[in-house]
C-alpha cells in the first residue's frame, strides 16, 4: 500500500465519524426518520451502510481489486461502522428474552442473506477467475 492509499484509508475511516456527528450536532431531526427506514420497515442505521461497503470492498481485495476505490470504500465501510459500535454498545435492551426471541425469528431472512452473499461471491469467482 503506497503512503497516498494509506491516507486515503485513514480519510476513509476518519471522515464518516465527523460527519455523522457534525450532521448530528447541527440537525438532531435528521435522524428521527429517513425515507428508506418509512418506506422498508426496517430499523436502517449508517453502520449498515459501512458494511455493505466493507463487503463490496472486501470482494474487490479478494478478486485482486487492490485500488484506491477498495481501499477508500474499506475506509468509509469501516468508518461507518466504527461510529456505531459504541452507541449500540449503550443502547438500552427492551430484555434478552425479546432479542433472543427476534434472534431466532430472523433465521430464514438471515439464511437468505448469507444465501445471496455466498451466490454474490461464486459469480464474481467465476467472473474473475
Amino acid at each position: 500500500m503506497t503512503p497516498r492509499q494509506f491516507a486515503l484509508f485513514l480519510a476513509g475511516l476518519i471522515l464518516p465519524m465527523f460527519y455523522q456527528r457534525l450532521k448530528f450536532a447541527m440537525n438532531r431531526s435528521l435522524f428521527h426518520r429517513t425515507r428508506l427506514r418509512d418506506k422498508s420497515g426496517l430499523n436502517i442505521h449508517h453502520g449498515h451502510w459501512g458494511l455493505l461497503l466493507a463487503m463490496i470492498s472486501t470482494w474487490m481485495l479478494v478478486f485482486g481489486l487492490r485500488d484506491y476505490a477498495s481501499i477508500g470504500l474499506a475506509g468509509l465501510g469501516w468508518g461507518l461502522m466504527l461510529d456505531e459500535v459504541i452507541p449500540m454498545l449503550n443502547m438500552p435492551s427492551l430484555g434478552r428474552d425479546i432479542e433472543l426471541d427476534i434472534y431466532g425469528n430472523s433465521c430464514n431472512a438471515t439464511t437468505t442473506l448469507v444465501c445471496i452473499v455466498v451466490l454474490a461471491s461464486g459469480v464474481l469467482f467465476l467472473f474473475f477467475h
